[in-house]
């Protein structure tokens, strides 16, 4: 696994589902998945990111055969009624909050206390950014969103200093930003690569040596890049190269379900 922040090579789906089915020979294969632009493209409302059907069944058929998890900004709930799955696991709120199937007692909350201090936040930027068209603040239970894809670029010096504002009366949130998001959350060592090594070493008891692939598409997804162990893949999704910790680059949410279907298909 690659950690430094090198260009990923580029890779078909079929070559990727090649290397991975080489390099976990001899392990159990565990997929790691964001949603938005990796098993979705990305939209200008968050609401509009719908998972298609086809989608839906590559994910059934590859977690009737691996352990299958959704690491997502959204919330759980969120991301958990898009999918529409029960045989996956759900890590919402950057993994702030995680659930496993029915069969498997894999849950965890991080950051519960933070709660009412998000929810004081979430009205003062409502009510800050409420008269700025194209701003879209999106509530969350540990964090909230906001999205200016469909902002003027005049209006991004008010967003930012709402959120100077809201920073300086809540000092224990920080700033996560994404593609044109900036998210607000519990200033605590808790992130997606956190979420993902707690599901590594929760499933690694019943799976023995476990080899994990994580396809991401944003700056957040970095640190799981970084926190996947040397027996695993990072696949960057994005169209233009850019840096990443990941070790190779798929260019769309279409390659990643072609991927992941090759890999259902394989396990057959």
């Amino acid at each position: 696994m690659n950690h430094q922040r090198d260009i990923p090579q580029p890779i078909t789906p079929k070559a990727l589902a090649e290397r991975v089915r080489t390099a976990a020979a001899d392990s159990n294969l565990v997929f790691l998945l964001d949603y938005d632009g990796t098993l979705t493209p990305i939209v200008d409302r968050p609401g509009d990111a719908n998972l298609a059907e086809d989608t839906r069944q590559v994910l059934r058929d590859l977690s009737a055969r691996h352990p299958v998890a959704i690491i997502s900004g959204r919330d759980r709930p969120d991301v958990q009624n898009r999918v529409d799955l029960d045989t996956l696991y759900y890590a919402g709120s950057h993994g702030f909050d995680i659930a496993g199937p029915d069969d498997h007692a894999m849950d965890h909350i991080e950051g519960a206390d933070f709660i009412p201090e998000v929810r004081q936040t979430i009205a003062f930027l409502e009510k800050r950014l409420a008269a700025l068209s194209g701003v879209f603040v999106e509530r969350k239970t540990y964090s909230v969103a906001i999205h200016t894809r469909l902002a003027a670029d005049g209006d991004i010096p008010a967003v930012e200093q709402a959120i100077a504002e809201t920073l300086a009366q809540h000092p224990r949130l920080r700033t996560k930003t994404g593609k044109r998001v900036i998210e607000l959350i519990p200033d605590i060592d808790w992130h997606k690569g956190r979420a993902a090594t707690w599901l590594i070493e929760g499933l690694q008891p019943a799976h023995g040596p476990i080899f994990p692939v994580f396809l991401g598409d944003d700056q957040t997804d970095e640190d799981v890049f970084a926190a996947l162990p040397e027996h695993g893949l990072g696949i960057l999704v994005a169209r233009a190269p850019r840096p990443s910790k990941a070790s190779f680059r798929l260019t769309s949410p279409g390659d990643v379900v072609d991927f992941l279907k090759r890999m259902a298909a394989a396990s057959r």
